[in-house]
């Protein structure tokens, strides 16, 4: 899938649930993931998204998005470094685990 102008969408948590929201995005050759959260209603590995489904050496970025549904959050991007568990609260162990 290198150079596929194909986007490819799968969820790895939140996809008919608040919280543990991941969802990878693939187009051509890149990989980015948006949120890494867990379930305010679990526990442990129990509240991670489902991580182990992507081998995260091919990941290129990832984006905590939050704030991507308001507006301002172009003009103020300090928006990006305050944002919720269900986002954002795998995000070391997710960066742990690749490296």
């Amino acid at each position: 899938m290198s150079d596929s102008p194909t986007l490819s969408v799968t969820m790895l948590g939140a996809g008919q649930e608040v919280g543990r929201s991941c969802c990878v995005l693939q187009y051509r050759g890149k990989t980015i993931v948006c949120d890494t959260g867990v379930h305010p209603a679990h526990s442990g590995m129990a509240s991670l998204p489902f991580i182990d489904e992507l081998d995260w050496s091919t990941v290129d970025a990832i984006l905590v998005t939050q704030y991507a549904h308001c507006p301002c959050v172009w003009r103020r991007l300090t928006y990006l470094c305050s944002f919720h568990l269900d986002h954002a609260a795998a995000l070391t162990y997710i960066t742990e685990k690749a490296s």
